[in-house]
Parts: C-alpha cells; structure tokens; sequence
C-alpha cells in the first residue's frame, strides 16, 4: 500500500477554523489568511496539500513548461532538475502553456505547482491575494 508521491515531503493536515472565511477559491487552489491549500495533490488519492505562508519562499507565475508541465505529479523535469514540479490534478490543464502559479518552499526540495481555474485573470486574482497574505520576504517572479 504505497501511495506514488514525493516521499520525503510531509503529509500533514492543517485544521481551519470553519469560520474563517477564504480569501481566494477557485476548484484547484483556496488561500487562507494563514495558508494556501492546493486541491487534489497527493496520488493517487487526490488529498489537498497545505503550505503554511511562513514556508513559502518564493512565488514563480507564467505559462506552463513542456518538460514540467503534466496532469498529475511530476513532469520530465523530475529528470532534469534539483527542485522539480509536483503538480496538483487537474484534468483540464493543458500540457504547455496554462498559465500557473508555483510555490517554493523552505521545507522541501520540491516545488508545488498548480493552475488556478479561469487561465489569466484567475492568476492575476491569485497573485493579488498572495502579496497580501504571504510574508514581504517572499519573492514574486516570472517564471521563464
């Protein structure tokens, strides 16, 4: 009974206050005051992934590579580099291009990426919310 997903990242379940309201949804990614959540993450058994705002490091944003890029898990650039893309499900992505949204964090090796629903303007949205909630360090940057 092994689950296919990054080992050494932790599988940990942070508990939100029903009454916090978030300040960002869409169907693939939620941004609390105190995190973000990415919906279906883990494979196979599509479990969200919580990042603490503290843990994040830096925020990249832009159009999907062809060598990261995938539905689900990890692209070709699990081969070929030292912080690959693990990426949330979402049967609608594209494999290049869809514009994206991907976390560095202090935690892991990995970075977390996903498509936020709505292409453009829900990145944008996405991006407003994130330098509103995560901490000034984090470094906003395009990624290229």
């Amino acid at each position: 009974r092994h689950a296919i997903s990054p080992a050494h990242v932790p599988k940990r379940q942070m508990s939100v206050e029903p009454s916090t309201p978030p300040m960002y949804r869409d169907h693939n990614v939620v941004v609390y005051p105190s995190h973000v959540e990415l919906l279906a993450y883990w494979f196979p058994i599509a479990r969200k992934r919580n990042i603490k705002n503290e843990e994040v490091t830096r925020v990249l944003h832009g159009k999907a590579k062809w060598n990261a890029a995938k539905t689900w898990g990890s692209g070709l650039d699990f081969c070929t580099s030292r912080t690959p893309i693990w990426w949330h499900w979402d049967g609608l992505r594209i494999r290049e291009g869809s514009p994206a949204v991907i976390f560095e964090t202090s935690d892991t090796k990995w970075r977390h990426g996903c498509t936020p629903r709505g292409g453009e303007q829900a990145v944008i949205e996405l991006l407003a919310v994130l330098r509103k909630t995560l901490p000034k360090s984090v470094e906003f940057v395009e990624y290229t």
